[in-house]
Formats: C-alpha cells, sequence, structure tokens
C-alpha cells in the first residue's frame, strides 16, 4: 500500500514539473533556430534568448532536463560560429531565475507588434498608438531580443524591438503610457542579465571584436 502511495505521488510530482512548462505552440516550424532542436525525449523545455544588434547575435539558454536546470550563454563570430562566454556567472541559481521570469510571463507574452503600446488622455480615454508612430519611436539603432520556447508539445517565438529602452522612457514621460508586456520582458531581460552575469559576457564579446578589426 506504501508502495502503490509513494509511485502515486512521484507521479503527481512528475505531472506537476511538466505541467509548469504549458504554452501555447503558435507554429511547427522553427524560425530563428542556430541550434539543432532539442531532443525532447530527455529535454523537457528550453528557452532560448537571442540579442541581436548590428554587430553581435547573442544568446543565452535556459534547459530543463531530467529534473533540473542547464545554461549556457555566448555569441556568434564573424565567421557565424558559435562561442560560450567565459565571464560568466558559474553557479547562478536558475530554480530560482525561472521562477522570476515565470512569473512575469516568459511562457505566454506575446510580440511586440501584437501588443503594441496604449496612452491615456489627461480625460482618461484609452488610445493605441499607431503601428508607424510606435515603429518611430524604436529609433533606428534598434536591439531584438527573441525568445523561443521548445518542449514536446510544440514550438513558440516571439519578439520585442528596445524593450529596455523602451520601457524605462514610458516610465519617464510625462504621458500616460500603458505597456504592461514591454515591462514585463524588460524585467526579464534585467533579470537574466543579473543572475547570469551577461554583462560581462557582452563586454568579453565587445574585446574580441575590437581585436578582430584591427
Amino acid at each position: 500500500m506504501k508502495t502503490v502511495f509513494l509511485i502515486s505521488i512521484l507521479s503527481l510530482l512528475s505531472l506537476s514539473s511538466l505541467a509548469q512548462f504549458g504554452f501555447e505552440a503558435d507554429t511547427t516550424e522553427v524560425e530563428l533556430i542556430r541550434f539543432e532542436f532539442p531532443n525532447t525525449d530527455s529535454v523537457q523545455f528550453e528557452l532560448r534568448l537571442w540579442t541581436n544588434t548590428e554587430i553581435f547575435s547573442g544568446y543565452t539558454q535556459l534547459t530543463y532536463s531530467e529534473d533540473k536546470w542547464s545554461y549556457r550563454a555566448g555569441f556568434l563570430d564573424r565567421n557565424g560560429r558559435l562561442k560560450e562566454f567565459s565571464r560568466i556567472e558559474k553557479n547562478p541559481n536558475l530554480e530560482e531565475l525561472w521562477n522570476r521570469i515565470d512569473s512575469l510571463g516568459i511562457l505566454t507574452l506575446q510580440s511586440q507588434r501584437i501588443v503594441g503600446v496604449k496612452i491615456e488622455s489627461k480625460k482618461g480615454r484609452v488610445y493605441r498608438l499607431p503601428e508607424e508612430d510606435f515603429e518611430n519611436m524604436m529609433g533606428l539603432h534598434r536591439t531584438m531580443y527573441t525568445a523561443e520556447l521548445f518542449s514536446d508539445s510544440g514550438y513558440r517565438t516571439y519578439y520585442y524591438f528596445n524593450p529596455l529602452k523602451l520601457s524605462e522612457d514610458f516610465k519617464k514621460s510625462k504621458q500616460k503610457w500603458i505597456a504592461p508586456e514591454h515591462h514585463r520582458f524588460a524585467e526579464i531581460i534585467k533579470s537574466m542579465n543579473d543572475t547570469l552575469n551577461l554583462n560581462e559576457g557582452f563586454r568579453e564579446f565587445i574585446q574580441e571584436w575590437n581585436k578582430d578589426r584591427w
């Protein structure tokens, strides 16, 4: 009887761990993939966050496999080869990081173009900013962040341009902007940067990029 009870508990725990990575797949085709599709026989869930600028293409990957978290982070060199950062946090609390970004909606956010941004007038009326005006707000030099979610149930991706700057600008503005998704995605990026010490990795890339120029 005790054995049956223990098996039941273990089964529930297993189902619970899988359920925490549930998301609605938006496509069966991988659009941005630079690594091969994860082996879902062993990998229960994987998040890949790409950072792209005019000169930089970096990635951060969180993987949940065999009931534990792992991660790697790096960039693409001039020849398109993947290189991992060396100056990053060696023993981060990945479970705590996941709980944080999960609470911010990493699994359910939609792309920036879909959510848009709204503004509230002094009279309390709420207007959605026209797409063309929103495009102008982003500026010419844009940093694009793309999230990719993988599990045995499918694949999902979404993106944001300049979410960190836009979030700060919205907060500092005298106007009342309504942009909860931008704020949440900005907090996700900050949490990952802080926990994994990614800014040191980015500095490592800049040093290598400058070295290769001469």
